[in-house]
């Protein structure tokens, strides 16, 4: 191997791996063999960059997701493959059966990559919260399957309250939100990141409805305005600009103008869009934003005014 250290090759082919190559069998204990062989291919990149975080999440993905995950139709079966399988277990640590559960051995990786970034490890762009959340939502996980596992009583009631206890210290870390401090649109090389805690999202929304309602008795129409310049923004990466797109058709659908605070802003942009459609002007962000603005109309419900 010619460098060992780049870790898009050990993700990208631990993916083909677990999940396309072992599609194209149909039977699901070869299937479960390939699946195997793209976790320990990923097992074996981690070998060589101990200190990569962005490879540890995709590696407790996998282990997690693709054994006991939607994303298998056998879960039931590959999991209990997983249990039998004496030999995953000497390579991997887990010699009991009971040891090799996929959302336990998942959260194994997870956990190590996030000592890393509580060292101080980067993860680039993406945001602690997003990172962080994956263990604790294995947990839940776990608990759910006791049930389809058929235990119950007091193991089961365990589980899930060993999953609310590390949901509740999840919402007490202060971690970063991948979100610029100095207030411009794309984390940059430098620029320090805002940081939060979720069990202050609620004390956070009000402050914000207040702000807003203040901004808005100063000048009406000065919200709409920095509304639509930072869409301007958005527009030249279309990646940020797809995941508004994104929320902005989730909230015309499950819209309740009680809870959702972005709303307002999303209403802004999505009659931004029309006009621009309508008159067919190019805008100063060029294709992107008319892509967007396709987007918006093709898949975006109409809301009733």
């Amino acid at each position: 191997m010619l460098e060992p250290h780049f870790t898009t090759i050990w993700e990208f082919l631990g993916w083909n791996l677990a999940y396309n190559a072992s599609a194209e069998f149909d039977d699901y204990r070869e299937r479960y063999r390939w699946v195997i062989r793209g976790i320990d291919f990923l097992a074996r990149g981690l070998e060589y960059n101990t200190q990569a975080p962005k490879l540890f999440k995709p590696a407790g993905w996998t282990m997690s997701q693709k054994i006991g995950g939607k994303a298998a139709d056998e879960n039931l079966q590959y999991r209990r493959l997983l249990r039998e399988d004496d030999d995953f277990g000497a390579r991997h640590d887990c010699k009991m059966p009971w040891e090799r559960d996929n959302w336990l051995l998942g959260n194994r990786w997870y956990k190590i990559g996030e000592d890393l970034v509580l060292r101080g490890v980067s993860i680039g762009n993406e945001a602690e919260f997003n990172y962080f959340s994956y263990s604790r939502l294995n947990l839940f996980s776990y608990a759910s399957w006791k049930r389809l596992d058929g235990i119950f009583g007091d193991e089961a009631i365990n589980a899930w309250k060993n999953a609310g206890e590390e949901w509740k210290k999840f919402g007490q870390m202060d971690l970063s939100a991948a979100i610029p401090i100095d207030g411009s649109i794309q984390m940059r090389p430098g620029v320090e990141s805002k940081r939060a805690k979720l069990e202050e999202t609620d004390i956070v929304r009000e402050e914000e409805r207040l702000l807003l309602q203040k901004l808005d008795s100063f000048s009406p129409r000065l919200r709409e305005q920095l509304c639509i310049e930072r869409w301007d923004q958005l527009a030249e990466t279309p990646g940020q600009q797809g995941s508004l797109l994104s929320s902005l058709n989730q909230s015309f659908e499950h819209h309740d103008a009680d809870s959702s605070l972005p709303y307002g802003e999303l209403k802004m942009i999505r009659a931004h869009l029309e006009k621009r459609l309508e008159n067919k002007t190019p805008s100063r962000s060029g294709h992107a934003l008319h892509r967007g603005a396709a987007c918006a109309e093709v898949h975006s419900t109409r809301l009733s005014r």
